[in-house]
């Protein structure tokens, strides 16, 4: 599924305001995913995985998708873990990019952390980021 929502991004260019970051390692995914699971007891979802193995990160205009390296580091910052959810990306200050592992569900979420949408796959939040940001 991952290779739908890289599918997606892979057809935009610098000039549509979406930049691609360089591909990460398994080795590199696996280390995160395995820091994630022991720090903040969350589980890093498959299909986001995969997409970092295309994109380690990327950005659309001033949202974000992080990489292998801001995972960690921004989930201990935001603190959100402690409700159940891990957090990928973000637009500015204003919404977060989500998973719930409970739920297996994407989401975005307000600074406040109430839900703001939920979608059922990582492709169908990357279609609503790309539309908020005015992509495709």
């Amino acid at each position: 599924m991952a290779l739908n929502a890289f599918n997606l991004l892979k057809d935009f260019t610098e000039d549509d305001a979406l930049y691609l970051e360089s591909k990460a390692t398994a080795a590199e995914v696996k280390a995160c995913a395995e820091a994630i699971a022991q720090q903040l007891k969350l589980t890093l979802p498959s299909e986001y995985a995969e997409l970092l193995k295309h994109s380690n990160g990327l950005q659309m205009n001033n949202a974000y998708l992080w990489g292998t390296l801001d995972l960690l580091e921004r989930n201990q910052e935001l603190a959100m873990a402690s409700k159940g959810w891990l957090i990928l990306g973000d637009q500015g200050s204003l919404d977060l990019y989500a998973y719930s592992p409970q739920d297996h569900l994407y989401a975005v979420l307000d600074f406040t952390g109430d839900v703001v949408e939920e979608y059922v796959t990582l492709e169908k939040l990357i279609q609503a980021m790309m539309e908020a940001q005015e992509l495709g």
